[in-house]
């Protein structure tokens, strides 16, 4: 009988995607050290405002109609969608790249970045390869080759670290060589897959409008409900960056960054490890507020136990594996530990509202939850520390109500 579970096409799949998630985040752990050495806190903080535009727009490019995909039960209906999502991602990245143009002065202003039209250039072109990866991604578990979907997660970061220690150890290029790093991870991933996968990438067959409408139509719900709800909750998520860069400038965010990037290499492997065996347990369960609530409750208490340390020894442990330089990077994780222990929590129990078709509860509460924000930074916008603590704070309570919300919608279903 284990035999034949361990054997099951669902759990040797979802092993692969888990063990590839532990090797790149432990990749990623290793190398932290290296590079905080190679990097200053401003370049990181400038990269971080890059990835901040980039996944922005990339949240949005294709109108989420990259989740259509694994619908249609006919392979030509899902390459349309295929070929129309990977338009429609072009085309508003296109747009992107001319709003850059004319804001440019503006954008580099507000966000106190350097004054070179190169960098911001480079934000739709990683927009756009970055939405061109999730599509050839869903693309990838349409056909079930999630084998070689775990292969590329390791050939990307990989090819980061690569492209980034030789742009900044060799050619001391600064946040540049950082840049560099995440474009070329990028690309090279998305040629990789697309020989893989046999697609004509660059085939641009122009459709009739009535075309594109009637598919958009058909799939409406990822317009109306997923890109909408996608775009609250990446900037909700990440809300952070823009405020501590057109505030307090790019080392701040560079702390931040860095910081960020270390707690979430041992909070993401529980986490992704729990939302793997979560959902497909939950959906089957004949007890489902009691699982949930140990699942969540069991979660809370192991990210409470991992970020301790750092909440009592940040600095020590901090200078010791980043450098000096990085003790800074402690305050963050000491004044943010409420909201990273809850949010964390929240997220690997989420799927129940997808299971109860409730998506339209979230999205009201992302709506709530990101004005919460913006008023809380905006009263303390002269008061760094105490803006982020009672930004965690708020934050952690809104993520245990919304937790409580999907108790209350569980407990009436």
């Amino acid at each position: 009988m284990f035999k034949k579970v361990i054997g099951h096409s669902l759990v040797k799949n979802s092993f692969r995607i888990f063990s590839s998630n532990v090797l790149v985040q432990l990749i990623s752990f290793v190398f932290l050290p290296v590079f905080s050495r190679i990097y200053e806190p401003n370049d990181y903080g400038i990269w971080g405002v890059f990835i901040f535009f980039s996944g922005y727009i990339a949240v949005f490019a294709g109108l989420r109609y990259e989740l259509a995909l694994m619908l249609p039960d006919s392979n030509r209906i899902a390459f349309l969608i295929f070929k129309m999502t990977r338009s429609i991602a072009f085309v508003i990245c296109s747009l992107c790249a001319v709003v850059i143009l004319i804001f440019y002065n503006s954008i580099v202003s507000l966000f106190q970045l350097p004054n070179e039209i190169g960098l911001l250039f480079l934000v739709p072109i990683q927009a756009w390869l970055t939405s061109l990866n999730s599509l050839l991604m869903q693309w990838c578990a349409r056909k079930g080759e999630f084998k070689w979907m775990a292969n590329v997660r390791l050939i990307q970061s990989i090819s980061n670290i690569v492209v980034s220690f030789i742009s900044g150890y060799f050619f001391k290029m600064e946040y540049y060589g950082l840049i560099f790093g995440l474009v070329s991870s990028t690309l090279i991933a998305n040629i990789f897959l697309v020989r893989k996968l046999h697609l004509p990438l660059f085939s641009f067959k122009i459709y009739k409008w009535s075309f594109y409408k009637k598919l958009m139509l058909r799939y409406h719900n990822f317009l109306i409900y997923s890109t909408p709800l996608g775009i609250l909750n990446y900037y909700s998520t990440n809300i952070l960056v823009s405020v501590l860069q057109v505030n307090y400038g790019s080392i701040a965010m560079g702390l931040f960054s860095n910081a960020n990037r270390l707690i979430q290499s041992p909070l993401s492997l529980v986490s992704s490890s729990v939302s793997m065996v979560f959902y497909p347990h939950f959906s089957k369960s004949q007890h489902k507020k009691r699982d949930l609530i140990l699942v969540f409750s069991a979660l809370v208490l192991v990210f409470s136990a991992i970020l301790l340390p750092f909440v009592v020894w940040g600095e020590e442990l901090l200078g010791f594996y980043l450098g000096e330089e990085w003790v800074g990077s402690a305050l963050f994780i000491r004044l943010l530990f409420v909201f990273f222990v809850f949010s964390t929590a929240v997220s690997c129990v989420s799927p129940i509202f997808s299971y109860l078709q409730k998506e339209n509860y979230v999205l009201i509460w992302q709506v709530i939850y990101l004005v919460s924000a913006v008023y809380i930074f905006r009263l303390y916008h002269d008061d760094l520390n105490s803006g982020i603590y009672y930004y965690s704070l708020m934050g952690g309570l809104a993520y245990f109500l919304l937790f409580c919300l999907g108790l209350v919608l569980l407990r009436n279903k």
